[in-house]
């Protein structure tokens, strides 16, 4: 981050890349695995369970205000935390189980820097992925099929973001369609 701090144009910096802003990015990388390896303990069903939450898994149906349907249990409740987890999605592009990708899970693994990345999702995951990359050094191209980033959040939002990755030098692209 303070690399592209200090390319910031309107602090008088520009897009070019210098050698003396370049991370270490295999230390980056695993530092990353390390603090993720860190925290998986208590990040987890069990450590949920443990420190006493009740926990349902399975299909949830809300039948009632306060009612929800698991499985073939009830549940009553007057405030509910709905916690879904979240897994990486692989979008169903012909041929690409056929070709090495990373997900935003897997991409942990790199332990070199690529030259080029192209992110397919322009969700806020997606978005971070291409900043980082692009901050590191990679050329990043972002493809979204909607017609803007961050489709279903606040249009503005989604303007202002858009223009801070194009001034970084994300080349964004909307309305596109994949296919192998």
């Amino acid at each position: 981050r303070a690399a592209a701090e200090r390319r910031r144009s309107d602090l008088g910096g520009g897009k070019q890349r210098r050698t003396e802003d370049a991370a270490d990015f295999p230390a980056v990388m695993e530092r990353l695995r390390r603090l993720r390896a860190d925290i998986a303990p208590v990040d987890s069903h069990e450590a949920t369970v443990k420190a006493g939450a009740d926990v349902y898994v399975g299909k949830g149906v809300f039948i009632g205000r306060n009612e929800l349907k698991v499985g073939d249990q009830t549940l009553r409740f007057r405030k509910a935390l709905i916690s879904t987890g979240a897994r990486a999605g692989v979008p169903p592009i012909p041929g690409l189980a056929g070709v090495p990708f990373f997900t935003n899970a897997t991409l942990f693994n790199l332990t070199e820097l690529p030259p080029r990345v192209v992110v397919i999702g322009g969700g806020p995951i997606g978005l971070e992925m291409a900043q980082a990359f692009c901050r590191f050094g990679s050329s990043v191209t972002l493809l979204e099929g909607l017609d803007r980033i961050l489709g279903p959040e606040d249009p503005d939002a989604s303007v202002v973001i858009d223009r801070v990755l194009r001034e970084e030098g994300v080349r964004v692209l909307t309305g596109v369609r994949v296919e192998a």
